[in-house]
């Protein structure tokens, strides 16, 4: 009779541990969401106040329209597109943390390569401990040294594997 009872009582607590684990979990993805949306604004406005007076330049939030759309910022000369803007939040990590380079996801560098046929750039930016670094292509087959293709995912919010790029350090510029 005891074996049953301590069964069952191992069973109800791992069960309390993993709904713990979850909730942990989610709590994790709201907090790096809610961190990553503030540095998203900081450096659109920090983008904004780069831009020269005298152009006609100006640069959209696409989140405002769609949350989840491909790019976060579109920079536009008149009314057409010169260059998408993806920013990356990685405050816990210096920018050379990553032996492989800093990475995003290969969704995001292939909807680059479709608006690089278009005449649009594609720069990506990453908020690093260390300060703000970006990375831009312009011309993939000249660039190809600079990135590499490769699996990851974040194991702290249970987030599933996805293929990435990842941009060696040595090509990052700090803004």
């Amino acid at each position: 009779m005891k074996c049953i009872s301590t069964k069952i009582d191992k069973r109800l607590i791992n069960n309390r541990i993993a709904r713990l684990a979850r909730k942990k979990q989610s709590e994790e993805k709201k907090r790096l969401f809610r961190e990553g949306s503030v540095a998203e604004k900081v450096i659109l406005e920090r983008l904004k106040n780069d831009i020269p007076k005298d152009h006609n330049i100006s640069i959209i939030d696409n989140n405002i329209t769609n949350k989840f759309s491909t790019m976060d910022f579109t920079y536009y000369n008149d009314d057409k597109p010169v260059t998408d803007v993806e920013h990356k939040y990685r405050i816990n990590y210096r920018h050379n943390h990553f032996y492989n380079g800093l990475m995003y996801g290969k969704n995001k560098y292939e909807y680059g390569l479709k608006r690089l046929e278009q005449g649009v750039t594609h720069r990506v930016y990453w908020t690093c401990s260390d300060g703000i670094f970006f990375w831009e292509l312009k011309d993939p087959e000249l660039q190809k040294d600079e990135f590499n293709f490769g699996p990851n995912c974040n194991k702290n919010i249970n987030q599933e594997i996805k293929d990435m790029i990842y941009v060696k350090c040595k090509y990052l510029q700090k803004l």
